[in-house]
């Protein structure tokens, strides 16, 4: 989790998409979907082959599954 964590603070796509994952089913970590949110905005403008659609259906997905409390947290 420490080098996701580094990585992902660094900028790193790959890192900051898995750590959405992580946050987003509480593996290794304790689930949140404001973390998984959050993680998954930051991987969108720089997601390599991956397209753009692709990150945004994901944030449209975990944004559902939120209180709006949480959504403005995010």
């Amino acid at each position: 989790m420490d080098w996701w964590q580094k990585a992902a603070d660094q900028g790193d796509t790959f890192a900051q998409s898995s750590l959405a994952g992580m946050y987003l089913d509480g593996n290794g970590v304790e689930k949140s979907l404001i973390q998984a949110y959050k993680w998954t905005v930051l991987a969108e403008p720089r997601q390599p082959g991956q397209p753009v659609r692709w990150n945004w259906f994901s944030v449209r997905r975990i944004a559902k599954m939120m209180k709006p409390a949480e959504l403005a947290k995010a």
